[in-house]
């Protein structure tokens, strides 16, 4: 399994000619358009991938992938889930068994004072340390036509700080709001604040009031973190990088893929299970999220 990680972090980027030439060809096959479904995509993905048009199998490898998803717990299994683990490990093709863990959030100290008070703080110390008040007014950048991404506890879409400058006033919502924790949400919740802090301070801005570094970007968000801890939350932290990188679904749009996502969370080896300092089970899915255009 690491020989794979090893090689997947080494592939090239994407050829963009042979994804045009793919993308092309769809056009001039004899079939009504979008016949094929999820094949068109996929021939146009393995295009740029492999750099030639037409795509081609040379040499195919299947991997086999297993999971265990509860239905022991429920009666459902003549094993246990810890049987079941063992009896994948001792097959010669298996290198290891991850268990998934959920973080949990550190509380802040305090919460009071108004959830949407004004408090006119102007262009805070911190801004000027990093020059973005310098980028702003010299070189005249201030986020106006970019996006930006929040992968954290969610954004409270009304606040006015954010709601004007929210992508879903004006797009579909499936493609700027994705609610992994089952809320059965179509508009930006946050539970915990965090994520609408983080927010603020990359595109926050109220009347007279200056707060975030790019405060006319418009942004989207994901409330992946907004959990504790549970076997889901390594695979939504995958779902939420893997939609962050392609939110409409289309490789042929890009208005809809935020120039950078922040993810202001970790993990360390005091969450238990088997993370450890510095971890390594999302640097994959993080560079080909980079390698496709999003920091």
């Amino acid at each position: 399994m690491t020989d794979i990680l090893d090689f997947l972090v080494d592939l090239p980027g994407p050829d963009s000619d042979a994804e045009a030439a793919a993308t092309a060809r769809q056009a001039q096959l004899t079939k009504p358009v979008g016949s094929l479904g999820r094949l068109e995509d996929v021939a146009v993905w393995l295009a740029a991938w492999q750099g030639r048009h037409p795509p081609a199998l040379d040499s195919a490898h299947v991997l086999v992938f297993a999971g265990n998803h509860g239905i022991a717990a429920r009666g459902g299994s003549a094993y246990t889930a810890e049987v079941a683990a063992q009896q994948l490990l001792a097959r010669p093709d298996v290198a290891f068994i991850e268990s998934n863990f959920s973080v949990e959030l550190i509380e802040p100290v305090s919460r009071g004072g108004s959830r949407h008070g004004g408090r006119q703080i102007g262009v805070t110390p911190g801004l000027r340390a990093i020059n973005a008040d310098r980028v702003w007014y010299e070189l005249g950048y201030t986020g106006a036509g970019r996006l930006v991404g929040s992968l954290d506890t969610g954004v409270d879409g009304t606040h006015p700080a954010l709601a004007d400058r929210y992508r879903g006033n004006h797009a579909p919502a499936g493609e700027c709001w994705l609610d992994v924790i089952n809320e059965d949400t179509d508009f930006p919740i946050d539970f915990n604040d965090h994520g609408t802090h983080t927010t603020g301070t990359m595109a926050g801005v109220a009347e007279d009031d200056t707060i975030g570094v790019a405060w006319r970007a418009e942004w989207i968000a994901c409330n992946a973190i907004d959990q504790v801890v549970n076997p889901g939350f390594d695979n939504d932290i995958l779902n939420a990088i893997e939609w962050f990188t392609d939110p409409d679904g289309d490789p042929t749009t890009v208005d809809d893929v935020p120039d950078v996502v922040q993810n202001s969370w970790g993990i360390s080896e005091n969450f238990g299970g088997d993370y450890v300092d510095c971890d390594s089970r999302w640097w994959v899915v993080i560079d080909n999220c980079e390698a496709a255009g999003v920091f």
